[in-house]
């Protein structure tokens, strides 16, 4: 048991270069939606050399670096849809970077601060319509990636973060902050986004500190 425990901990030393690699073409990520919008999703991203994938877990897409998010929220729970809608304000980050397509009617209506991030439906929702729409902004997202320094991503701070703990086994939040040229609220919120999403990371109140247990990476 105590070997495979430490092995969990260490990752391959080129997971963050392959992670890279595959957001740097545009990725579209679908959430909660059926088989055949997947395919129609995935068959336009394919059209426009961009890649695609899939989650069921709300939490997984403030992680996921991509052009568009196209979701099906009417199957989630409201209480964590509105915690979402939060979320989505707390990023601050422009409506046309990170937009929402929604295909079916949400569980609880967003805010009017967050209708801004939801782009109509096609009238059509076939391939050709998605490739037209995705190549919108996949281009701005593009060019807004062109006029940022790469540790002002949100991607390149998720794996910076990930790698600094999985080096050093603590981390104080105040540590990045002018490192990576946020705030310290925005690397807390890096950190709880890694834990949401299965990271070993624990806070240890009396120390004021997170402590990495252990790693979802094998």
């Amino acid at each position: 048991m105590k070997t495979e425990e430490k092995k969990n901990v260490s990752a391959p030393e080129d997971y963050v270069e392959k992670a890279i690699a595959f957001y740097k073409p545009g990725v579209a990520v679908t959430y909660n939606v059926s088989k055949e919008v997947q395919k129609v999703v995935e068959d336009a991203c394919s059209s426009i050399n961009a890649n695609f994938c899939h989650t069921d877990l709300l939490s997984d897409l403030l992680a996921m670096p991509c052009f568009v998010y196209v979701c099906d929220f009417s199957k989630t729970p409201p209480d964590e849809l509105k915690q979402h809608y939060a979320c989505i304000l707390e990023m601050e980050e422009e409506p046309n970077l990170m937009p929402y397509l929604l295909v079916a009617e949400p569980s609880v209506q967003p805010p009017k601060e967050v209708e801004k991030y939801f782009i109509p439906v096609p009238e059509i929702l076939d391939a050709q319509s998605l490739r037209l729409l995705f190549l919108k902004y996949k281009a701005l997202r593009k060019r807004r990636v062109g006029q940022i320094r790469s540790y002002d991503s949100k991607l390149f701070r998720l794996f910076y973060i990930l790698n600094y703990l999985r080096t050093n086994k603590t981390l104080k939040a105040k540590e990045l902050c002018l490192e990576l040229n946020v705030s310290e609220r925005t690397i807390t919120r890096d950190i709880n986004m890694l834990m949401s999403m299965g990271e070993g990371i624990e806070y240890n109140s009396s120390q004021k500190r997170y402590e990495h247990k252990y790693s979802i990476i094998g």
